[in-house]
């Protein structure tokens, strides 16, 4: 059946978050906007009217005491507060610069000072941690506590965004019409993000609100979100993939946006809220599989599940769609309501997206990098290519350089989403961004005959062999945990001569395995050793490495794989 590839409903663009703000919360000012749970028993929600208000008295008073211009630092947990100081920051203060609150007090401070924030807005979970900090960024001229009634007290020396929304309701007309009329270009500096650092040190990225626009429009055009849908913001928003392809692109569409309190109540809240849609990362949607199969084990109905996967099949196969009835009490452990979920930040196994297809939900992938605001591709609502990472956004190109026998090269995109550079490290900025706009994405991949791209691994991650021979770890990583399902994660590298391929394993700890209370190493390098039975020579593993607990990995989870290699190899 012939498919007419990426037709989507929406079509929303902007030329900046202040236009994006200003149009939508005057369209949708009584609906509801945002939803957080306050405790286990209280839930508080604001409208786009009132977020309107707020992000306007907010940058009143920023505005008043001089900050126009500046830097801000937001360093918290995803809630009201957080999306308010961002967006009256952005709308008419300065440039944003969020932070990730999970990060050591070293790297924190550095990122503060680097980034020359004159005003950091802060968490009250983290008031303890207030004075250290203050300390070591003497550049700071005022703190400001985010979401006050998670401290005993504020410090003397701070102030709460309740109160400065309070001050900003008594400004004049005029300092408030300042705001309102404040000047934003497309091209203005709307956002410093420090990446993740998963292969190495942090970059500074500069994005415009041109970049961020691109990426919203560019989302919406793949993704089809029903109106008046609800959806679920569980991943970090200091990250550019969850602020800007979900928190910003529910903001466009005016729905909305009901916020996770912690990942340990991520199920729980799900049912809470009954979202029709979310953005997660490979490890959540995996974990969520891994807990409904263990259930559907414990209660002993696995074969009745797999009976009807087949009888779905047949059915859909003639225009018949049950998956709703079928699974209906798989689906009201997700609130019964959730269709799709967008997935990037790593590589999405194709068990993972059969296995939520085959109950009725939509697992759409995407792939993009922090310098790119960060959206490239994704696949589309209505159509998605299995294993590939979907079509290039509008307003962006890709192009493949030095491909291999296999077609696999670097992948170079430019375009309107593409950063301004590294703050403050020019060269850097050099070494990725050409003088006609290319950017080096240090990625590998190669495009198909419909223009879908496929990644195959990071230039900096290849493995090149004394033999010459050229590897992709996540290639064999992948294949590892399909073909041993008891891998939970796995590294792939190879030692300082090239010698072979080397893997450090980290098995999953409800599974009760053979090896009792002996060292599981001899059972599970035997299943390695028959893993490699089906492997090109070169690729085989020569040894594991069994290790006890999980790898690092950054807030979004995924594994930091240059602090994983460093001990193995050390």
């Amino acid at each position: 059946m012939h498919r007419n590839i990426g037709t989507q409903q929406n079509d929303i663009r902007f030329e900046t978050l202040k236009d994006c703000l200003d149009t939508v919360c005057l369209q949708y000012s009584e609906k509801v906007a945002l939803r957080q749970i306050e405790n286990r028993n209280r839930e508080q929600s604001i409208t786009f009217g009132e977020l309107y208000e707020r992000v306007t008295a907010l940058g009143a008073v920023l505005l008043s005491m001089g900050y126009q211009g500046s830097h801000l630092g937001i360093i918290g947990e995803n809630a009201i507060d957080w999306i308010t100081v961002y967006l009256a920051t952005v709308c008419g203060v300065g440039a944003a610069v969020p932070l990730d609150r999970e990060l050591d007090l070293d790297t924190l401070a550095y990122q503060i000072n680097f980034s020359d924030c004159d005003l950091v807005f802060i968490t009250g979970k983290m008031v303890k941690k207030l004075p250290e900090l203050q300390a070591r960024c003497s550049g700071v001229r005022c703190w400001v506590i985010m979401r006050a009634e998670l401290c005993k007290e504020i410090p003397q020396n701070c102030t709460t965004v309740q109160e400065l929304i309070k001050q900003g309701g008594f400004l004049s007309r005029e300092q408030t019409e300042k705001y309102r009329n404040a000047t934003v270009q497309p091209g203005d500096l709307c956002d410093i993000i420090f990446t993740s650092g998963t292969t190495g040190a942090n970059k500074s990225v500069m994005l415009s609100h041109r970049n961020i626009t691109t990426v919203i429009s560019g989302s919406l055009t793949h993704i089809s979100v029903k109106e008046n849908s609800q959806s679920f913001a569980c991943l970090p928003i200091h990250h550019s993939y969850e602020k800007n392809c979900h928190v910003l692109c529910a903001l466009a569409l005016g729905y909305t946006l009901c916020i996770n309190d912690d990942l340990m109540h991520l199920v729980q809240n799900l049912t809470k809220y009954s979202p029709c849609n979310s953005t997660m990362v490979p490890m959540i949607v995996e974990t969520i599989e891994r807990r409904i199969k263990a259930e559907l084990k414990e209660q002993g109905k696995e074969q009745k599940f797999r009976n009807g996967v087949r009888l779905s099949n047949i059915l859909r196969h003639v225009g018949i769609d049950r998956r709703d009835k079928l699974f209906h009490p798989i689906l009201e452990l997700m609130g019964n309501n959730l269709h799709q979920i967008v997935v990037g930040g790593a590589p999405l196994k194709e068990e993972c997206c059969r296995f939520f297809d085959s109950i009725g939900i939509s697992l759409i992938n995407g792939y993009g990098i922090s310098e790119c605001a960060p959206l490239v591709a994704a696949n589309f609502t209505d159509y998605q290519r299995m294993g590939s990472v979907g079509r290039v956004i509008p307003g962006c190109e890709v192009k493949i350089v030095d491909p291999n026998e296999s077609g696999d090269g670097l992948i170079l995109v430019r375009g309107s989403n593409v950063m301004m550079g590294y703050y403050k490290d020019p060269e850097s900025t050099g070494r990725v961004l050409s003088e006609d706009g290319w950017l080096d994405t240090g990625d590998l991949g190669h495009q198909d005959k419909d223009g879908f791209l496929y990644i195959t691994g990071r230039k900096k991650n290849l493995i090149i062999l004394s033999n010459g021979k050229n590897v992709y770890p996540e290639e064999i990583e992948e294949l590892l945990v399909t073909h041993i399902p008891y891998i939970q994660e796995v590294v792939v590298y190879t030692d300082e001569e090239g010698s072979g391929i080397f893997a450090s394993v980290y098995l999953n700890p409800n599974y009760a395995g053979p090896w009792g209370d002996e060292s599981p190493y001899t059972y599970v390098m035997a299943d390695v050793e028959a893993f490699n039975k089906k492997m090109p020579s070169y690729k085989r593993i020569k040894d594991i490495m069994v290790v006890d607990s999980e790898f690092a990995k950054t807030t979004t989870r995924k594994i930091q794989r240059f602090k994983v290699e460093k001990v193995h190899q050390g």
